[in-house]
């Protein structure tokens, strides 16, 4: 694995699906992307394709040739996005009984015998199940809400259905770096109700707001920490970039919510510090 060392590394979990992104800093335009799927979240067509559920809005991936087995399964070199301007190549195995593995190259071109050995021996590292990674820590914990309120999708344009949270490596340990809470009983899909999206980060890594502005930024002083409060194209945002260690950022979507992104950060957000042995187990609680 040394031709992937150094890297940033973002992951997302959910119902469905899970994904995590690797790259070294400096080629962020070009991550390497591994998706794995549960038992039928992928089908072989006859077509020499495998469709995916919920990831690939250009059609199914392109079964070129067989690649090596990963750990006694059969896999393919592949391509995604093939009637897209920027295909790119895939290696695909199925790595359990109707459970497909995706780990895009990055648009790696070309795709030589030292990539291809590359990816192969990435793929043979995998591990698939519950306790294949630590648990994931939340740095930041909702408290005092209504017992209505609960975790959603984290809505994103370019991947709309998938549920769950995004998270990041810090060390040896996993942070959950943006995921949605629903303020009603019933919330799902990206026309969810009303809902707060929840960003962080380690302040140290990340230290700017970047937020399209329409009007005037506010600042603010709450419970000692500078925020800034922004009306966007699409909602309410508050940004902090140091709240005891972490870049928080709050957005308020929907209507009749039950308090703004203000009165939530100065009365129901608890902001956990940066050390993993505060972190909470769940967002809400």
């Amino acid at each position: 694995m040394s031709q992937l060392r150094h890297m940033f590394s973002a992951s997302h979990a959910g119902r469905g699906s899970t994904y995590q992104i690797a790259g070294r800093p400096h080629l962020v335009t070009r991550p390497w992307y591994l998706l794995a799927y549960p038992a039928g979240g992928c089908q072989l067509t006859k077509a020499r394709g495998l469709l995916c559920k919920a990831y690939y809005p250009f059609g199914p991936l392109a079964l070129n040739s067989r690649a090596p087995d990963i750990d006694g399964h059969r896999a393919y070199w592949a391509t995604a996005y093939a009637n897209h301007p920027s295909p790119e190549p895939v290696l695909a195995w199925q790595y359990a009984p109707g459970s497909w593995a995706v780990l895009e190259l990055g648009k790696t071109k070309p795709l030589d015998a030292h990539w291809r050995q590359v990816a192969v021996k990435a793929a043979s590292h995998v591990r698939f199940g519950v306790g294949a990674a630590p648990p994931v820590g939340f740095p930041v914990r909702l408290t005092g809400v209504p017992a209505s309120w609960h975790l959603i999708s984290g809505v994103r344009a370019w991947m709309p259905f998938w549920n769950g949270v995004t998270y990041r490596h810090h060390g040896q340990v996993l942070y959950a770096s943006e995921w949605s809470v629903s303020t009603t009983a019933a919330s799902t899909g990206p026309r969810a109700g009303p809902r707060f999206l929840f960003t962080v980060a380690l302040a140290a890594q990340y230290n700017f707001c970047r937020v399209p502005t329409q009007r005037p930024l506010v600042h603010k002083v709450v419970n000692g920490y500078p925020v800034t409060v922004n009306r966007g194209p699409v909602a309410l945002e508050l940004c902090a970039t140091d709240a005891n260690g972490l870049f928080v950022t709050i957005q308020e979507f929907g209507n009749h919510l039950t308090m703004d992104v203000v009165s939530l950060f100065a009365h129901h957000l608890q902001l956990l510090g940066t050390s993993p042995a505060h972190w909470a187990t769940q967002p809400i609680g």
